[in-house]
């Protein structure tokens, strides 16, 4: 979910080569150590599920209000946003 939200997610100027100006990139070393710990800051995330962040009790609500999203069925789009706060179901 955090890169569909953020599809160009750079931790520091560096990682884009492109528009990268860092005027030690040359002897800097820890562009390595940075992109390992954005590696794991993701990987922890893509163990997570909205589901699990929006089980806190008022929390749903609480974030509903702040990017005002009316309550379930108030909109075309309801259907696709519940989707994505529930975990995928397993057919047995």
């Amino acid at each position: 979910m955090v890169l569909h939200a953020e599809p160009n997610l750079q931790l520091v100027e560096c990682f884009d080569p492109e528009t990268n100006t860092c005027p030690i990139i040359s002897s800097c070393g820890l562009k390595q150590y940075l992109q390992a710990a954005l590696d794991a800051f993701l990987a922890e995330l893509n163990e997570r599920t909205l589901a699990e962040l929006l089980s806190k009790k008022g929390r749903k609500e609480e974030l509903q209000r702040l990017f005002q999203i009316g309550p379930a069925g108030s909109s075309p789009n309801e259907a696709a946003r519940r989707s994505a706060y529930e975990k995928p179901r397993t057919t047995k």
